[in-house]
């Protein structure tokens, strides 16, 4: 079960986080970045699980903008 739903679902699940917090971005929404970072925890989660390093560039990009971000919007 475990295993199901960190293969087959989580990655559906992150995607629409990722819409959203995009979408919020857009619209010049502080919570964004929030979401974002979260949305990254969720990622680094899944990427370990299932072993995808390939991915691991993104991800660790990903985390350097949504906390920039994040700090610049809190000023």
């Amino acid at each position: 079960m475990y295993k199901t739903f960190v293969f087959d679902y989580l990655p559906w699940l992150i995607s629409i986080i990722t819409l959203w917090m995009m979408y919020l971005a857009g619209n010049k929404n502080r919570g964004a970045w929030t979401v974002g970072i979260i949305c990254q925890a969720l990622w680094s989660w899944w990427l370990i699980e299932t072993k995808a390093w390939g991915l691991a560039p993104l991800t660790l990009g990903m985390w350097a903008i949504v906390i920039t971000n994040y700090v610049k919007w809190r000023e």
